[in-house]
């Protein structure tokens, strides 16, 4: 978590997404920094942080589901080594109401 005068301005969570004990090391990554806190390095403090301890945690592999026009994160992410892998159609509407 990333904290700046007592606010939190940006988090990290890993979930475990699917319930088989052969996936338990393969998390999805969900990242948010506010508006105003962009750009400054926090985003990337947090990812590094991740990528450091999961190991530790038994934590193998990272993926995250990001919507297609969400090009900064898309962008971010692959500069962390992510990549796609594929595209899922019809999951949930963007905060425009599209598919």
């Amino acid at each position: 978590m990333a904290v700046e005068k007592d606010k939190v301005v940006g988090w990290i969570a890993l979930s475990h997404t699917l319930s088989r004990a052969t996936y338990s090391g393969s998390v999805e990554v969900r990242i948010y920094v506010d508006d105003s806190f962009k750009q400054k390095g926090i985003g990337y403090k947090l990812m590094q942080e991740i990528i450091r301890i999961a190991p530790k945690k038994g934590i193998w592999s990272l993926y995250a589901a990001i919507f297609s026009i969400n090009v900064v994160s898309i962008k971010f992410h692959e500069k962390w080594g992510f990549r796609k892998i594929r595209y899922r159609e019809r999951i949930d509407k963007d905060k425009f109401g599209k598919w």
